[in-house]
């Protein structure tokens, strides 16, 4: 029987060592994958390596889907692999076991079939995890063996030589590579690889590998290597002599170079020698056909231009040229003969025959991967120091000794490498060695990424890493990635379930990125369906989508009333359904229209018919329209889109070069999320729904956001239109501020700015996104009941007492975590202790020693001087804060004075000087220093607590001129007779014991109120007739019922079942009955279930309960028949 090789294919992972394969996008992918499925080969690496992060960082493709969608398509044909590194799993941290077993599941359930498993530095220790959760969760655990070499150490010199120095022993010998095998397979590995990742293995050394571990492993041996250096295709040729079961293959386009063999060569070699090579080559070469295209596509999208690509060659339906055929048969000949000279010569002719790369001598002749040498290059070029580089290249081997000999396969040979040529750069600079070393270079010595293949010298790791004893990483202390919310994406959260939890743990920065953009795309989606929506409700409601919207703006306890309540004061009110705001942005976009900037062209996404709505990908809910649950599919509407990407660059240069984006934190949020991943043009318009602004120029379409809610901003100043003078425009565009929620930024940070630029506009001098009003760190929302109602607060506490505590609290444009608690403590404390005590206490005093009136004699003393000092400078300090729009330090400025106002009472004691006649001229003058210091501070305080200071002024008898912000600068402007009297409290003290029971209860309510009316639990998966037969349900009679001790919930039920002897069933229903109410009823049980002990009592089957819920009240009712039933009818 002929012998059968088994191919894993690389090509949609590794092919010409990823530069094609991670750079494919999933419709490339799905163009190959009918062909896949029939190619029957053992395996396809698909995943892993560089795949998961440069499908996010350059394609804007979710990791996940590819996994799944390639398995959807192929099935079980051929096993899925991923590659591993153990414990960093795709990344370069230690991961912890929670992680490792959270990967390995989903990866699993998601299709993978393999998980490829190895470790940089060889550490066994560094796999167990992966291997056990692999298994754990029925995959198959290929565990790596990672082939290197010993460094090239130079000859010791005659004196070394004479005092006995040799060069040290090698490490990497076949029992190196054996141990690590034979421990990896006692693990539990299910197949061992041969992993050659710099393609520096020469054919006989892979020869005799393979043939030590056939003989002492007992699993499969796999075999993969690299063309790089000339050694690939040779190499391959005998592992497969020596007994190889399955070797790594590329298919012919993206095969050899830096890739792995091409399996066309294999073939033919397999062929010649009788043996069965396990997959179909018409389907090869049906999959090179997609290959050969989609190289080009990608050499021209990628990289720019076209490369000499191999000749065509199909060996199904190809002759090969005789000479050609000759060196296959050299090639076997020279391998059986153990002839490497003759072996590789035979090789390499056949590779030029087809026009494969040539080896890479200077990578054969160094043995280090090439990808390490070109990082040493590029990294000597950015240092203007290339010079150096055959220095750093001495320096390897005593860095790589030094370092504890690692492996030179990634990470450990690019962290050897670039402290190779960081040793070099302080040797230049006449620096002792090791002056300047990484981060990851110090965490290799100190032992962070395991135990290297030589022990570390302690007094060397004590010179790097500050230890000298291996200090292994410890993953107790691992955190996990920040996982905030996002409010450009509604509030979602960045990762919303473990896969994408997964992708932030293992690509932070990359994920980030990518899944901002997925959410605010979806939310954009999303934002996009209520449009309709509206129209909808307002059907439903009997009324026209504009009345309906009215009632939201204009309605009781609408937005205009929420603005009266909270003292907010406006111009004008703008609406995008006004007349004159219409017409200006028809004249908007017909001016952006006819200077190209907006284009015709076709919104694309997942329609759902009943409900009118396009859907993106992520919001479907099992492939299935989130609103209705029904079928969803492929469509296009026609759109206008607004030429964003245009402006990208402007933009990005007003962002990053300007202080027009502030807080300062948001640039880069804006530039990394939106700008850099490639700015999309934007659907400005829809032909789905009507509710909108007109297109004035192609009826059917509506104007949608953002034209028209950011030009509002200039509509309402009387741009193109005739409801306002244009002065107003002339004199107030652009603003110097726009204050929007974080939400909103990117639309106006971005958008506006690009659309005013179109419109050959000036843009506003800032725009600042000031944070939101949060609740134990998430967002408020109704769906989650945790909504603050203003109306409640302002009713309890005042409006200015609100007022101040969202802006005295929380630093403007960061979030502010509300609670009623601290609401409460801020009024007691700033107002009630402090500002409201001074106001009482020395308008009080005025009144009670002077009637009312101060005298006008006065007297000056030294200890008034730094309180008048503090009240000079304040209005200098406050305008600084407030000019950089920190709010919360401008008040904190005026309490500092407040604080000092009430000491200085302490201090000079008016109680006391009261008491003594002489002393009334100083008593006068140092309350009308209080006074004069309310005054100041009631200045400033009135755009935070506008009618409270107006009572003060009228306390303190300050008439209109004595308020104004000039006056606010200068002492003594309160008139010496003004009119003085202790009016009401201006705030008592809240007792916080009461307020919070009342607020908690008012809140509970409102959380009830917002869950919905009624709730049912989701069905349950089928199950097959035979399953749901074996369960018994009887109808039982209940003849006693009583609650059992110690517990709240559980009742005991006496039952008589028809078999004439009692059962007992205990349920917790004590919440919805009590006993005696059920003794006599006629209930229903599952009596065959094994008996379960609670509380001491062995419960004998369950009752049966219906249970929904309401406002998210649990309820529950016992199913009770008719009494006529007797004990022990069967239910069926």
């Amino acid at each position: 029987m002929a012998k059968t090789l088994k191919i894993r294919d690389l090509t949609l992972r590794d092919g010409q060592q990823s530069s094609f394969a991670t750079r494919m996008t999933q419709a490339q992918i799905d163009r190959c994958l009918p062909y896949y499925k029939d190619a029957n080969f053992y395996a396809m690496e698909v995943w892993g390596g560089a795949v998961p992060d440069s499908v996010m960082r350059y394609l804007n493709e979710n990791p996940w889907t590819r996994l799944e969608t390639i398995h959807k398509a192929v099935g079980g044909v051929s096993k899925l692999t991923a590659l591993s590194r153990g414990r960093n799993l795709f990344g370069y941290a230690p991961y912890t076991d929670q992680i490792i077993d959270g990967f390995c599941r989903n990866a699993i359930q998601s299709g993978l079939g393999i998980m490829r498993i190895f470790d940089a530095l060889n550490d066994v220790n560094n796999v167990k995890s992966t291997i056990k959760y692999v298994k754990q969760y029925g995959g198959i655990a290929d565990c790596a063996v990672c082939y290197t070499v010993d460094p090239k150490y130079p000859e010791p010199g005659f004196f070394a030589r004479l005092m006995g120095k040799k060069k040290p022993r090698p490490v990497f010998t076949d029992a190196y590579f054996l141990d690590k095998a034979e421990q990896m397979a006692a693990l539990g590995a299910d197949m061992i690889t041969i992993k050659d990742m710099s393609g520096l293995i020469p054919p006989m050394r892979v020869s005799g590998l393979v043939k030590l571990l056939k003989q002492h492993v007992d699993v499969p041996i796999d075999f993969h290597t690299h063309c790089t250096p000339g050694y690939g295709l040779a190499s391959v040729l005998s592992a497969i002599l020596a007994g190889a079961d399955i070797v790594d293959t590329n298919c012919w386009y993206f095969a050899e170079g830096t890739g792995a063999p091409a399996i066309e060569l294999i073939y033919v070699f397999c062929k010649k020698l009788g043996i069965e090579l396990q997959a179909n080559m018409e389907a090869v070469a049906k999959i090179n056909g997609e290959l050969k295209e989609i190289r080009r596509e990608l050499e021209l999208s990628v990289f720019g231009a076209e490369k000499p690509a191999p000749k065509a060659f199909d060996p199904l339906t190809d002759t090969l040229p005789a000479e050609i055929d000759a060196e296959f048969d050299k090639a076997i000949a020279a391998a059986k003969a153990g002839d490497e000279a003759a072996l590789l010569a035979a090789c390499h002719r056949i590779e030029a025959h087809f026009g494969f790369p040539a080896p890479n001598e200077l990578v054969k002749n160094a043995e280090i991967p090439g990808g390490m040498y070109s990082n040493m290059v590029a990294q000597l070029k950015q240092l203007k120091a290339e010079e150096i580089l055959p220095r750093a290249m001495e320096l390897i081997p005593t860095v790589r000794l030094a370092a504890g000999l690692p492996p030179l396969v990634t990470p450990t040979s690019q962290i050897v490498g670039a402290q190779a040529v960081a040793c070099a750069m302080d040797e230049k600079a006449g620096r002792p060695m090791y002056t300047t070393k990484s981060s990851q270079f110090v965490g290799l010595v100190k032992g962070e990424y395991g135990k290297t293949p030589v022990a570390i010298d302690p007094e060397f790791r004590l010179k790097i890493a500050g230890v000298r004893e291996e200090t292994p990483y410890d993953t107790s202390k691992y955190q996990m990635q920040p996982n905030p919310e996002l409010p450009e994406a509604g509030g979602v959260k960045l990762a919303e379930n473990e896969k994408e939890v997964l992708l932030l743990e293992l690509f932070p920065m990359v994920a980030k990125t990518y899944l901002t953009g997925v959410k605010v795309k979806a939310y954009e989606a999303k934002k996009a369906a209520e449009a309709p929506k509206a129209e909808t409700k307002a059907e439903e409601a009997g009324v026209t989508p504009k009345e309906f919207v009215d009632r939201i703006v204009a309605g009781p306890r609408g937005v205009l009333d929420l603005w009266k309540l909270m003292n907010i004061s406006n111009d004008r009110f703008v609406r995008t359904t006004d007349a004159y705001h219409v017409k200006t942005i028809q004249t908007v976009f017909r001016k952006m229209y006819e200077k190209g900037d907006i284009y015709k062209g076709t919104y694309k996404g997942k329609y759902c018919t009943p409900c009118e709505s396009f859907w993106t990908e992520s919001q479907l809910v099992d492939g299935k329209c989130p609103d209705c649950g029904r079928e969803v599919h492929d469509a296009e509407e026609e759109a206008y889109f607004f030429r964003l990407s245009k402006y990208a660059d402007r933009v990005q240069h007003l962002l990053e070069d300007t202080d027009f984006l502030q807080p300062r934190t948001r640039v880069n949020e804006m530039v990394n999320n939106f700008i850099k991943p490639g700015l999309e043009d934007l659907c400005v318009s829809r032909t789905s729904f009507n509710w909108g602004i007109p297109v004035d120029f192609d009826p059917g379409h509506v104007v949608y956001v953002w034209v028209d809610a950011l030009f509002n901003y200039a509509s309402a100043l009387g741009l193109y239109n005739d409801a306002y003078d244009t002065a107003d425009y002339e004199r107030y565009f652009p603003a110097d501020v726009h204050f929007v929620g974080k939400e909103i930024v990117r639309f106006h940070s971005i958008i506006w700015p690009a659309m005013l630029m179109s419109m050959d506009m000036p843009l506003p001098k800032h725009v600042y996104g000031h944070g939101w009003l949060v609740m134990d760190g998430g967002k408020m929302s109704k769906s989650k009941g945790n909504v603050v109602d203003p109306y409640v607060l302002a009713e309890m506490f005042g409006v200015d007492a609100l007022r101040f505590f969202l802006l005295r609290t929380f630093p403007f444009g960061s979030d502010g975590n509300f609670s009623n608690e601290l609401l409460i403590q801020t009024i007691n404390i700033d107002l009630a202790n402090d500002l409201g005590n001074l106001v009482s206490r020395t308008t009080a005093m005025v009144e009670k020693y002077f009637g009312g009136k101060l005298p006008a004699a006065r007297e000056d003393s030294d200890a008034d001087c730094d309180l008048k000092k503090m009240v000079g400078a304040l209005r200098g300090r406050y305008e600084t804060e407030m000019e950089k729009f920190q709010f919360q330090n401008g008040l904190e400025e005026i309490f500092k004075v407040i604080s000092r106002a009430n000491k200085y009472i302490d201090e000079n004691m008016p109680w006391a000087l009261a008491k003594d006649e002489s002393k009334h001229a100083r008593l006068a003058t140092v309350l009308y220093n209080l006074l004069e210091t309310i005054r100041v501070c009631g200045t400033l305080l009135t755009p935070f607590m506008p009618d409270t200071c107006d009572k003060m002024f009228a306390q303190i008898g300050a008439d209109a001129a004595c308020h104004t912000w000039e006056s606010a600068a200068q002492w003594g402007v309160l008139p010496a007779e003004a009119a003085v009297h202790k009016g009401e409290s201006l705030f008592p003290r809240v007792d916080t014991e009461k307020a919070l029971e009342k607020l908690n209860a008012l809140q509970e309510a409102q959380r009830r109120a917002a869950k919905p009316a009624l709730e049912i639990e989701p069905f349950a998966e089928q199950v097959d007739f035979d399953t749901f037969s074996k369960s018994d349900f009887r109808a039982v009679k209940i003849k006693n019922c009583e609650a059992v001790k110690k517990s709240d919930k559980l009742l005991k039920f006496t039952l008589d079942d028809g078999s004439g002897t009692d059962r007992v069933i205990l349920s917790g229903v004590h919440h919805y009955y009590e006993p005696e109410e059920l003794i006599g009823k006629t209930v229903v049980a599952i009596v065959n279930l094994p008996p379960r002990r609670m509380m001491g009592i062995d419960s004998c089957g369950m009752l049966i309960s219906a249970v929904h819920k309401e406002h998210g009240e649990e309820k529950l009712h016992l199913m009770i028949i008719d009494d006529s039933v007797p004990a022990g009818a069967k239910l069926c």
